[in-house]
Formats: C-alpha cells, structure tokens, sequence
C-alpha cells in the first residue's frame, strides 16, 4: 500500500473513533465516477457519515479547507431520508447573499459545498423533531495532505511538505542522534576509565553508547505519548460537541457491498 490521502478533521484524528481508512469499495468508487463526470471534479477521499435517526446531527461548522486542492468542491451524496442542511453566513463574513439558507438533502441527491461558500458560511445538520429513519451522507474531498504507512503526515502548512522531506529529516535526525550519543559515551568513557587496554574501552564505549541511544528512544517515546494523550483527550471533547456518530466499518461495507443496479 502507498500512501494514504489524509484529511485532518478532529473526529479522524482522534485513535478512539476507530475511523478505518481503506480502498475504494466497488460501490464508492462507481459512485465516484458517476459524480465525477457530472461535476467535472475529482476527488481522491471519502467519508462516510450515518445517521441512525433525526436525533443524530451535526454541529454548525466551516470544512478545513487546509489539505484540499485549492479551488476544489466538496461533495456531499445522500443516501437515505431527507435531510436539512442549514446555511448560516459567518459574522465577519462581508460577502453579499442571504443570512441563512436551508437546504433539502433528499436521497440521491448531489449537494456541491464551493471554496468561497464554505469560506463565508458554517453549515450543519439539525436534529428532527419527528420520528425518522436513517441516513447515510458520503462526502468526496480532493486532499493535498497524505500519510505515510508509519504515520507521517506531508502536505500544505505541516513540518513537511513533501515525503522527500521526511526521508531527508529523519536522515538528520538519526546523524545528530547518533554524534550526540557518541559523544557522551567517549565523555563517560574518558570520565570512567574503568579499564585500561583499547579493547576494553572500545567495549565500554560502546556499551554507554548504546545505554545512551536506549535512554534517548524512551524519553521521546515517553513525552511523544504525554503530548499524544493530552492531544486526543481535546480531541474527543470537541468532538462530543458535534453530536454525531460515525457508523461501524462492518456494517458500512455490508451496506456498501457491489450492485450492478
């Protein structure tokens, strides 16, 4: 497998969602395909979106629009019973056009969010005050940012912007790691002359360098986790807010599974 286009919203980010990233499935794909032609876009991400009834929503909010192709639409397929989307223009917005718009999203429909729109308005899903069923909603970005398969991240406003970055910082990383041990393993060595033949010493040394390396490898793993942990337990709080909840991967491909119809 490549590497995986990556669209950073809170509710992916966070480990304890359990959102899968995987190939395209026959139906997604088709379905792809057939917007793709209508629209004249292209998208290379999707996610998948269930609503188990009207009680389940979505907050008011803006698309980051940081790892999506400049100029690209956001495509929203619905599935299911209709649903309002509501339009709610931004308080420093200046462009000209209504305050609020309410859109039906019926299914099979096609609901395009542009660059501008989503720059100048919050959207959402409300809740429903009567009784209905489900509702599934796709939606198609084309993404800029991917993730590689040990999990770094490259694209537009990240540490790296291309995965040569990475491959040439990680080089960096393992040069200055590697002289700063040897260093402290020749101080210690020098400070600690426990033995007194080169053979001996050349034993020791590097025995402290590799203590050092051991040393070094744990402390980063230690505060990458603290860091990682305090980050999540942000992320689920603002994503308790959103009200909404992502549908099990099992029953999403069982829904999903390959129809010629």
């Amino acid at each position: 497998c490549g590497d995986q286009p990556w669209y950073r919203c809170k509710i992916a980010l966070v480990p304890q969602n359990n959102i899968v990233y995987t190939s395209w499935t026959p139906t997604v794909q088709k379905l792809k395909r057939i917007i793709e032609e209508m629209s004249g876009e292209t998208w290379n991400l999707a996610h998948i979106i269930y609503y188990k009834d009207g009680q389940e929503s979505m907050g008011l909010h803006s698309d980051c629009m940081l790892d999506l192709a400049s100029g690209s639409r956001i495509a929203v397929v619905s599935l299911g019973v209709n649903r309002q989307m509501d339009l709610v223009k931004k308080q420093e917005s200046t462009l000209d056009g209504p305050s609020q718009l309410k859109i039906n999203l019926p299914g099979n429909s096609l609901f395009l969010l542009d660059e501008e729109t989503n720059r100048h308005y919050v959207h959402g899903i409300k809740k429903e005050k009567s009784q209905i069923g489900e509702r599934i909603s796709i939606v198609f970005r084309h993404v800029l940012t991917y993730k590689t398969q040990n999990g770094k991240l490259y694209g537009n406003g990240l540490t790296y912007s291309t995965k040569q970055d990475i491959i040439h910082g990680e080089t960096r990383q393992k040069l200055y790691k590697f002289a700063f041990t040897f260093f402290l393993a020749a101080c210690l060595n020098w400070m600690f002359p426990f033995f007194s033949t080169n053979v001996f010493k050349l034993i020791s040394g590097g025995f402290y360098w590799l203590s050092i390396s051991l040393v070094i490898e744990l402390v980063q793993q230690t505060i990458g986790n603290y860091i990682e942990k305090n980050k999540n337990k942000q992320l689920q709080k603002l994503c308790k807010l959103k009200n909404f909840k992502t549908w099990d991967q099992n029953r999403m491909r069982d829904f999903l599974k390959y129809n010629n119809s």
